[in-house]
């Protein structure tokens, strides 16, 4: 995934204890882009769960400065994924 400040500067902060982000957090000048690499880290399916698609959000927040103006946010990204079935024993 990528970070980019179109004008200004920005600082940012991604990820929490289910998506770990690499880096976790950064600053873009005007015009520079930031690409943030994340693992998932949630636990093995169960039947209920598995070879289903399921849902993680992963938190990004954001504060920057354009010449001035000031301003901050937030927002999440919604990853989609699979756990694989267990395997019968």
């Amino acid at each position: 995934m990528q970070v980019k400040s179109q004008t200004g500067s920005i600082n940012w902060q991604a990820g929490n204890a289910t998506v770990q982000t690499s880096p976790g957090s950064g600053s873009a000048q005007e015009g520079q882009t930031d690409t943030i690499s994340f693992t998932l880290a949630v636990g093995a399916g169960t039947m209920n769960d598995c070879d289903k698609p399921l849902q993680i959000t992963m938190p990004i927040s954001w504060s920057g400065d354009n010449k001035g103006t000031k301003g901050s946010g937030s927002l999440g990204v919604t990853i989609t994924y699979m756990k694989p079935c267990p395997k019968p024993m």
